[in-house]
């Protein structure tokens, strides 16, 4: 779990996994660095925001998206969906 855009881009570049969880907003910053380093790698990804998809910028709105807060059945739907696409 990281707070901050470098320990995200840090654990986007150093850690295997299949999927990444990304909150649109890292203490007040853009995550769209991280989106964009995702993306490189070729890893999906589920953005999650307090915002609206309407409210985001481009290359985040374009994402599998949750919107917060989200019902508990919402969030593993969108994983397992990202996962069969894989």
């Amino acid at each position: 779990m990281a707070a901050k855009i470098d320990k995200a881009l840090k654990l986007v570049g150093e850690t295997a996994c299949d999927l990444a969880l990304v909150d649109a907003n890292l203490a007040g910053v853009s995550a769209a660095p991280v989106v964009a380093a995702l993306t490189a790698r070729k890893l999906p990804f589920v953005v999650l925001s307090g915002y609206t998809r309407a409210q985001l910028p481009a290359d985040l709105a374009v994402a599998a998206f949750v919107q917060k807060p989200y019902r508990i059945g919402e969030l593993p739907g969108e994983i397992e969906a990202l996962l069969a696409g894989a």
